[in-house]
């Protein structure tokens, strides 16, 4: 068995893997770009409706309109890049925990820092509310169903635009901690065998054999677009060849990929998953030169505050935006970049005030090993 190839260069003081950090940095960025550009423009009637204001008028910008490419869909591809990411850098927390440690530090990683991001969206579209005289469309039940992430799998509304990742992201935790004794043998024939079953899962609600909410349904292909970051994992460990990565990368793609076009959104292929492919083939060239990778302090930046500044930019930057138009008379062009630094200011306030501590809270659980651990924390 080959022995690990990561090198001391390739991770940061505290651990964290340079190249996948930084990826994190990006990927929040695109998502950010998109929703403030295409999908805050092309979306105007569903946005008045989320966020409980009038909807703005007038044309569409047209450097809006040059950045909406049939081909191109940057929110896609960003969310892609996460979920590579956390395929990759999971299996390293399962290296140093027991199967319920794992889960209870990922818990902590997770929901504090997402509850207080959807306490401050509730509030938002309250003063809303309030101030334009609209309605909230989303019910308190649908709001607790939010809270737990709970929402997809009963086929109730998702209250922001984000969330439903983090139900997929739930899921590939539990799929890990189930297989995990598999995973850290490096085991390839669960990687394969699980987007074998979700296809299977896919087709069967495609054709209208079974009848289940169709977002927990499409949940399952999500996952396996998670696994080719485990076989790089099992690269990185030195478990397998590049071969045999590139091999089980198509396998696993392709698998995933008819789960598209057979399930129950097959108008989203083939765009949807071609951004896929992009962001597995900017994941791949990064770990293929991630020695080259050092820190930079703008994305390092960006890459600390990438979860809130994804859990909070849609509704906080969305509210902003129109409050700016509608009352203040900013223009558009203007609104945009003064709602994107709000949404960053409100991130780095969640970062400092709780996701640190809640991070912090996960290593206290995690068994004392001389052995450095790796992740994206």
């Amino acid at each position: 068995m080959q022995t690990s190839d990561f090198s001391p260069t390739a991770t940061t003081g505290s651990g964290k893997i340079v190249f996948a950090n930084q990826l994190r940095g990006l990927a929040a960025l695109c998502v950010v770009f998109i929703h403030y550009t295409v999908v805050y423009q092309y979306m105007r009637p569903l946005l008045s409706w989320v966020i409980a204001a009038p909807p703005i008028d007038g044309p569409i910008p047209a450097f809006v309109t040059s950045v909406y490419s049939w081909w191109l869909d940057l929110g896609a591809f960003g969310v892609a890049l996460f979920f590579l990411i956390s395929g990759f850098v999971i299996p390293f927390s399962l290296e140093k925990n027991t199967t319920s440690i794992f889960l209870i530090a990922r818990a902590l990683r997770i929901f504090p820092t997402y509850w207080a991001a959807l306490l401050i969206e509730w509030s938002i579209i309250h003063i809303a509310s309030r101030h334009w005289g609209r309605p909230i469309v989303f019910t308190r039940q649908t709001f607790l169903d939010n809270l737990l992430l709970l929402h997809t799998s009963i086929g109730d509304l998702g209250v922001d635009f984000v969330n439903w990742t983090l139900a997929v992201e739930i899921k590939f935790y539990l799929l890990m901690a189930l297989l995990r004794p598999l995973i850290l043998r490096k085991r390839i024939w669960p990687l394969l065998l699980y987007p074998v079953a979700a296809l299977l899962l896919n087709t069967a609600q495609g054709n209208g054999l079974i009848h289940l909410p169709a977002q927990l349904v499409a949940e399952s292909m999500f996952v396996a677009f998670i696994l080719p970051g485990t076989l790089f994992y099992y690269r990185a460990a030195g478990s397998i060849r590049t071969r045999t990565l590139l091999l089980g990368c198509v396998a696993i793609v392709a698998l995933a990929t008819a789960c598209w076009r057979f399930g129950p959104n097959p108008g989203e292929f083939p765009l949807k998953p071609l951004n896929y492919l992009y962001a597995l083939g900017v994941f791949g060239s990064a770990f293929a030169a991630r020695h080259w990778f050092r820190r930079v302090r703008v994305l390092d930046f960006f890459a600390a505050i990438s979860y809130p500044l994804y859990l909070i930019h849609s509704l906080v930057g969305f509210s902003t935006m129109s409050f700016l138009i509608l009352v203040m008379k900013v223009h558009y062009e203007a609104a945009a970049p003064m709602a994107f630094v709000v949404a960053v200011c409100v991130a780095w306030a969640l970062h400092i005030s709780v996701e640190r501590l809640s991070i912090s809270a996960g290593h206290r659980l995690r068994s004392s090993s001389s052995r450095p651990r790796y992740s994206t924390g």
